[in-house]
């Protein structure tokens, strides 16, 4: 059972990642719910005067690439785990020094079960970056591996961090759906 003070925390948790999450939202759905990277980049400059997000991890799927885009959230001090298409960054990461894209992707599918995954840092427009190549927990034959960016440089807090996006997903579909009565009257207050 929660104390109230970890409710709280979860409350202040939510309410943080609900303005968030609301706040862009909004600014996407005005564009049909897509975004360019200028325009995730105007929204996160917005987001950084009102929210103190620098050492923060943003979790994000395969619509938020783009080498601007990271640039921008290097340059802003966010760090991010981000989902990408198996083709993404494809060249610069092959260029970097160790193996190439497909030997990466060769080592990830031959991996032994406790370690699925691989990790190379490259060089992208003067930033460094890891890509992870992890096969695919869902035996599925269309995508049997999983492909992340990141700032961060440890495989095992990428992929934990980006099972935590689901988490959050399932806690804000949760809490939207059982907390509405809860949020709307503290909102009144």
């Amino acid at each position: 059972m929660c104390s109230s003070t970890d409710f709280m925390y979860c409350l202040s948790q939510y309410s943080y990642t609900h303005l968030l999450a609301t706040d862009a939202r909004h600014q996407l759905n005005k564009k049909g719910g897509h975004s360019s990277e200028e325009d995730r980049q105007k929204l996160f400059t917005e987001a950084c005067e009102r929210y103190q997000l620098s050492g923060k991890i943003l979790l994000a799927d395969r619509e938020f690439i783009g080498e601007k885009w990271l640039s921008f959230l290097v340059s802003k001090k966010i760090d991010f785990i981000i989902r990408m298409s198996k083709t993404c960054y494809k060249k610069s990461i092959s260029e970097s020094l160790g193996f190439v894209y497909s030997k990466l992707e060769k080592m990830a599918l031959k991996a032994k079960k406790n370690k699925k995954s691989v990790i190379k840092q490259f060089q992208m427009k003067g930033n460094t970056y890891s890509v992870v190549i992890v096969k695919n927990d869902k035996d599925d034959p269309l995508e049997p591996l999983m492909y992340f960016i990141s700032t961060l440089q440890d495989k095992t807090e990428i992929l934990d961090g980006y099972r935590i996006r689901w988490q959050i997903e399932i806690c804000l579909k949760h809490l939207k759906s059982n907390a509405a009565p809860l949020w709307e009257s503290i909102l009144k207050i």
